[in-house]
């Protein structure tokens, strides 16, 4: 499989859900909507992806933050990642034969991306993703997902999935324990999986208020950037 070439902007072609409708308790307030270096951390995820292919699945109240993508809400709405997942897969177009799972609380995923969608392109030829050090494992054509690995514990939303193998992996929990409250783990038991070593904590998600500070403490501004205003 060819991952067709990136834009300017460094962003590859591949369809993308962008998981946006957590409760965020311990934040106070709507995680999409944080603000880290004068941007909501959804508009970070869909920085990181080809917004025209990218479906956000969370609340109707995002959709000034969405730009281009779609946007869609898991049944039932607070069902966890996996309700997430399976409402977004819907959306992806259906020839897409692989598609990004990405959390809207890592602001720097657009660093690791494109390694990520390296290490895919490799699964498709054979080949090892050459000049990529962080893909410590052999490629297999069979795989079935390259995710990103923090400290060795496997980052399940930041990851790029063949979208076969996540439609049965859905369709396989909704008729054994359903897909509300699901864990992903569960959702990619016996998956052909190739972890990536994130060796720059590119993959910490955002869970507290000193993650913030990390973020913005590590996060580049974006080129040509300017500050957010709230308009809502």
């Amino acid at each position: 499989m060819a991952i067709q070439r990136a834009d300017s902007r460094g962003v590859s072609p591949v369809p993308s859900i962008i998981l946006a409708g957590g409760r965020a308790r311990r934040l106070g307030e709507s995680k999409p909507r944080l603000i880290v270096n004068h941007t909501p951390l959804l508009q970070h995820a869909l920085g990181a992806v080809d917004v025209s292919l990218a479906v956000v699945v969370g609340p109707d109240d995002l959709r000034p933050l969405v730009a281009g993508a779609q946007l869609t809400r898991e049944d039932p709405p607070f069902g966890g990642p996996v309700a997430a997942i399976a409402a977004g897969l819907a959306l992806v177009a259906p020839n897409a034969e692989w598609v990004i799972v990405l959390a809207c609380d890592i602001p720097r995923a657009r660093e690791l991306l494109p390694t990520l969608l390296r290490a895919v392109e490799s699964a498709g030829t054979g080949a090892n993703a050459e000049g990529d050090a962080e893909v410590d494992a052999e490629m297999d054509a069979g795989v079935d997902a390259v995710v990103a690995a923090q400290h060795g514990h496997p980052q399940w939303l930041l990851g790029v999935y063949r979208r076969a193998a996540l439609e049965v992996a859905v369709d396989s929990l909704r008729e054994s324990t359903g897909v509300n409250g699901a864990a992903v783990r569960t959702l990619v038991d016996g998956f052909r999986i190739t972890l990536v070593d994130d060796l720059t904590d590119a993959s910490h998600d955002i869970d507290t208020a000193a993650d913030l500070v990390i973020a913005e403490g590590h996060l580049k501004p974006t080129e040509g950037s300017t500050p957010w205003t709230r308009t809502n």
